[in-house]
């Protein structure tokens, strides 16, 4: 932003102002791609936490209940084979534990319907999550080696788009497409794509605005699966705004008796592809899983963003 702001000293109430980059310092870190960024299913057969990559023989009918830790698991998740640990969560959405149930009906193996629903705490009566979200899931085979993934859904979630740790229900309209493909027996080839549509909101003095805001991210890439491990390469623009319009209350002056003048200020949202390399690779070592994760600033250069590294072990 290049609109210079004003601040207010309140020790002797001075008054000076600053550039919209000070203000709104860029945040240095970020969601990196890793198999260990989200939950791990157990293998009770090998005694190994590593995410399954092919899924196993399930009823043609079946209810799910789910108890989400972090609220933020894709709803295709069990579609994606292990590889939906590697997706960005929603921007915003404040993490919180949330209980989902699902109704998955299988026609074969060439096509799964779920249609579910998911809410916080709050929505029972108890604590403050208060958050619902209700859709429809889908998965259809092309072929012998090509699924289509997708799913839509809407409800209210508690969003953090202010200038401090509060959050406000906000409504939200998601939608995700896939594609996921077999190669080969060893290797994978996918393609991602997630929308999140917001409310509109007024702006106050402590949170943003916002105005037919839209947020997206893709991601495709080719997982490998060697003898002890699985490994990612790949190329993703990051989950951000880039639709629609944002607005802040600004203090522009300040009366004798100490009463704080606003400004109403409002930007269009706007954002370029840029192509963000990755890699991630799980490697089964000492009874468990080494997960390893980087991510890279741009195509063209080779400097190195974030870096995440965890180990998972069954005991």
């Amino acid at each position: 932003m290049a609109d210079d702001f004003v601040v207010f000293d309140s020790f002797d109430n001075a008054m000076f102002t600053v550039s919209g980059s000070q203000v709104f310092e860029a945040a240095a870190a970020g969601f990196v791609p890793s198999y260990g960024a989200g939950s791990a299913t157990i293998d009770a057969i090998g005694g190994s936490v590593k995410a399954r990559r092919a899924l196993q023989s399930q009823p043609k009918e079946q209810l799910i209940f789910s108890f989400l830790q972090q609220g933020d698991t894709p709803i295709t998740a069990d579609y994606w084979q292990g590889m939906a640990a590697l997706f960005a969560p929603q921007p915003f959405v404040v993490p919180a534990a949330k209980l989902r149930m699902s109704w998955e009906s299988r026609q074969g193996s060439m096509s799964s319907l779920m249609p579910f629903l998911s809410f916080g705490s709050g929505a029972l009566g108890q604590g403050s999550d208060r958050s619902l979200e209700i859709g429809l899931a889908s998965k259809v085979r092309l072929g012998e080696a090509v699924d289509l993934i997708s799913s839509i859904s809407v409800g209210e979630q508690a969003i953090n788009f202010g200038l401090d740790d509060q959050s406000d229900l906000i409504g939200l309209v998601k939608a995700e497409f896939g594609v996921n493909a077999t190669l080969n027996a060893a290797n994978r080839f996918f393609l991602r794509y997630e929308q999140s549509r917001y409310s509109d909101r007024a702006a106050t003095e402590s949170d943003f605005g916002m105005s037919a805001a839209r947020a997206d991210s893709w991601m495709m890439g080719v997982e490998t699966q060697l003898p002890e491990a699985d490994l990612t390469v790949g190329v993703r623009n990051d989950y951000a705004l880039s639709q629609g319009t944002v607005s802040l209350m600004t203090p522009a002056s300040m009366l004798k008796d100490g009463t704080i003048l606003y400004d109403h200020k409002s930007y269009g949202l706007d954002r370029s592809v840029r192509l963000r390399p990755f890699v991630a690779v799980q490697h089964d070592t000492y009874g468990g899983t080494l997960n390893f994760g980087a991510r890279f600033g741009s195509w063209d250069r080779s400097d190195l963003e974030g870096v995440e590294l965890s180990f998972s072990r069954q005991f």
